[in-house]
């Protein structure tokens, strides 16, 4: 599992088995899954990074990797 936190607010985990980020939200010393699935891929997530509204994965399937960006909200993600 790879994590990447933004600001205060949003946390980003990667879930390689399942191919899938999903986002949570963090108010002080609590983690709670915000959207439990807001991307999926063909291979698994390899490296995340987010800042600014935007996220960008790494996934890998054998020799192929493709990076992904994507811009975000509090309240919703688009691809």
């Amino acid at each position: 599992m790879l994590a990447s936190l933004d600001g205060p607010f949003a946390f980003f985990t990667t879930d390689t088995p399942v191919r899938a980020v999903s986002r949570h939200a963090v108010y002080g010393q609590k983690i709670i899954r915000d959207k439990a699935v807001v991307a999926t891929f063909d291979g698994g997530p390899a490296d995340i990074a987010n800042r600014d509204g935007l996220a960008a994965v790494v996934n890998a399937s054998g020799s192929v990797s493709h990076l992904s960006i994507s811009a975000w909200t509090a309240t919703a993600t688009s691809t």
